[in-house]
């Protein structure tokens, strides 16, 4: 149970602490600073073709590889949340899209690399969550020893005197030509949890569920590309019993849909 209150202490606290600048309008809050030199208005054009009257916003930069960095961006038309009401996360509270850019940088001048034709769309105004928190995840998730892809991470949750509630997904981008390609989604964190009032023996009942999945990279290849093991462990709390259960699923590489599959 400690290990659950971490998770949701975590999320709780996920909100970036970095200092907000404007430039060219648009508003950065980057939680690693690019070098300087970074045009963000033709970034943003680029990223974000055809995007008119929209609040953009660059939540997160980060080095990717030697000489690359992977940014998110998000583009809400609505730019500006009521004084009186709290902001539920780094968008505030109108459902918003993520974009994801990657650039190089040789020491002196930024070139365009790769970039999401088509964003992913988060809920935000209809889900009762109280939080929400986006993220890039650079861990090595290898396609191929030439390959390696981007993760998202998007994450609601909610905590109050004797429940805990949310849920995180991970999806991943494989550069490709100019793009980046969805590959693969995934809910790798479901909770609910209530926890009833201390006992006279001090204990507390719980009843509700913990679903945590973990991906990992296998040395094993389906058509040149790594396999995939998505690990769920699954707790079901029923009062002072705990059932515990592991739920192992593989993904392998389908050439023809340019994502990746459960295994049949």
């Amino acid at each position: 149970m400690c290990k659950l209150f971490s998770i949701l202490m975590s999320l709780m606290l996920s909100f970036y602490t970095t200092t907000l600048f404007a430039q060219n309008g648009i508003l950065n809050e980057s939680r690693e600073i690019i070098p300087d030199g970074f045009n963000h208005k033709d970034f943003i054009e680029w990223l974000i073709p055809n995007k008119q009257n929209s609040y953009v916003k660059i939540v997160e930069a980060r080095k990717w590889k030697e000489n690359q960095y992977a940014i998110i961006v998000c583009v809400s038309r609505n730019s500006r949340t009521k004084e009186s009401e709290p902001t539920k996360g780094n968008c505030g509270n109108e459902d918003f899209d993520v974009y994801i850019g990657v650039v190089s940088y040789n020491g002196q001048n930024y070139a365009f690399d790769y970039r999401t034709d088509t964003p992913v769309s988060i809920k935000v105004a209809d889900v009762s969550y109280s939080n929400y928190s986006i993220s890039l995840d650079l861990a090595p998730y290898n396609i191929n020893k030439n390959t390696t892809a981007i993760g998202f991470r998007n994450s609601y949750s909610t905590s109050y005197t004797g429940n805990a509630e949310g849920e995180e997904y991970l999806t991943l981008f494989m550069p490709y030509e100019k793009q980046m390609l969805q590959i693969l989604f995934l809910s790798i964190d479901d909770y609910n949890v209530d926890i009833e009032s201390l006992k006279t023996d001090g204990t507390r009942d719980r009843f509700g569920h913990h679903n945590k999945s973990t991906v990992h990279v296998l040395k094993t290849k389906t058509k040149e590309s790594y396999d995939y093991l998505v690990k769920t462990v699954q707790y079901k709390y029923e009062g002072k019993e705990i059932k515990k259960s592991t739920l192992n699923t593989y993904y392998i590489w389908s050439k023809e849909k340019k994502q990746y599959v459960p295994k049949k």
